[in-house]
């Protein structure tokens, strides 16, 4: 076997620990959908934990717009002690929240979302820089990826474009107004809002499956040779990399794809 060949049966080895790792986060992500409706959220507020500097430009955007602090929650999540601290300011009227929720990578943005919701359950959120585009009679769900402003200036046009078939929005006026009506939300909204990320992570789930089944097939198949040699061992890995190949392309292609669609503006 030439050295261009034993490179590509080599690719075989960080194929299947790649493809084994995505498989472990879809599988907690697909655990984190399935149970978004029970989801527990602990009101923080009182430990008066500091925003990280990665959080300042997104926390000021908001204190520019008239937004306050509000308090924190800590999420509960399946396989995870925590799911992370959620941040919460509020508008000046009192009825649109803004949850800013740190990520794990240190070179990304954090997330923003801003909600409002309404007495019959019916919601209006907006994304920045990530989100949805959903579109419902009780669920109006956009991403504006450009600025903080653009998107909430998107979200109240769309709030009183509600408000004309659902009436005024709900006023948060504390913690305990928050936690009841994000009970509320994840009850009615929380699992349409997640389906694009549980097909995706599901596909992950998929994938690791079948590099599972992949890896045991090419490692019985070895048994069945009289002798081992390590030519034998570079043609197995090579069928190895052979069988993976579509898994790592057709992950690769939908996880890039659910990035670019939880990106795009609502005019797209």
């Amino acid at each position: 076997m030439d050295g261009l060949l034993r490179v590509v049966s080599i690719l075989s080895i960080p194929m299947f620990f790649l493809l084994l790792a995505n498989g472990w986060n879809g599988l907690r992500a697909v655990l984190n959908y399935t149970g978004v409706s029970k989801r527990r959220s602990e009101d923080i507020s009182h430990k008066g934990i500091s925003p990280s500097s990665t959080l300042e430009s997104v926390v000021d955007s908001l204190i520019s717009l008239g937004f306050t602090r509000l308090g924190e929650t800590l999420t509960y999540l399946p396989l995870m002690s925590l799911g992370g601290i959620t941040r919460l300011f509020l508008d000046e009227n009192g009825t649109t929240c803004a949850d800013v929720v740190e990520v794990g990578d240190v070179d990304a943005k954090p997330t923003l979302a801003f909600w409002t919701t309404f007495d019959d359950a019916a919601t209006v959120e907006t994304g920045y820089p990530t989100g949805e585009h959903i579109d419902t009679p009780d669920l109006r769900s956009h991403t504006v990826p450009s600025d903080v402003k653009d998107a909430y200036q998107h979200h109240l046009q769309q709030v009183a474009d509600f408000g004309t078939h659902h009436g005024a929005p709900i006023q948060f006026k504390n913690m305990d107004d928050y936690l009841r009506q994000a009970a509320i939300y994840r009850e009615h909204h929380a699992r349409r809002k997640l389906r694009r990320l549980f097909l995706d992570n599901l596909v992950n789930v998929v994938s690791c499956i079948y590099t599972l089944g992949a890896s045991i097939a090419v490692a019985v198949s070895m048994r069945h040779n009289e002798a081992f040699t390590i030519q034998l061992l570079w043609d197995k890995l090579l069928r190895l990399t052979v069988l993976l190949t579509p898994a790592v392309v057709i992950t690769f292609i939908v996880s890039q794809a659910s990035v670019w669609m939880g990106r795009k503006s609502p005019e797209e």
